[in-house]
């Protein structure tokens, strides 16, 4: 079936870490071959998940462990299958360690270490000179490809995502 992925993109109110929040949060869910859940949650949700942090993380503890299910696997995420993917994602991942998640949660236990960051991947692609663009922004990579996108949606964004990913993966 392939590696099954969860991609994640954040916006936040500010890029401080510790001094902002997290605004919009949204994922898809699957493998290459199909896609089973594309979540989203706003301002307004946030904002009622996160002044606690202990609900947020509650929530999302409980949503990740549903995954092997809904999924197909039937058993545990403890089997390393799973893996984060985005763009610029290890960014994301830094706000979900400092606003969920610590590193030394068990949880990250669950997924491949190395996550799929496809701007890792643009700009190889540019710096080797198989990829024309001026910069590396999403809204850069989506245009030369065609793809719509609003920028600073977490939703479109996820979507351009996979979309420019789907575009560069065998060049």
């Amino acid at each position: 079936m392939g590696v099954k992925r969860i991609w994640l993109d954040l916006e936040f109110t500010g890029i401080a870490i510790h001094d902002h929040e997290i605004r919009e949060m949204a994922f898809l869910i699957g493998t290459a071959e199909r896609y089973l859940k594309i979540g989203h949650m706003g301002e307004n949700c946030l904002s009622k998940l996160f002044p606690g942090q202990i609900t947020a993380r509650k929530a999302m503890r409980a949503f990740l462990k549903a995954l092997p299910k809904k999924l197909g696997e039937g058993g545990t995420c403890e089997t390393g299958l799973l893996q984060w993917a985005g763009y610029n994602i290890k960014y994301d991942l830094k706000w979900i360690k400092a606003k969920m998640f610590p590193s030394y949660d068990p949880i990250w236990g669950w997924f491949d270490p190395t996550p799929l960051d496809v701007l890792t991947l643009v700009r190889g692609l540019k710096k080797s000179g198989k990829l024309n663009i001026k910069d590396c922004r999403l809204v850069t990579v989506a245009a030369y490809f065609g793809i719509p996108h609003t920028p600073h949606s977490a939703l479109s964004d996820i979507r351009a995502t996979r979309f420019v990913w789907r575009r560069i993966k065998d060049m």
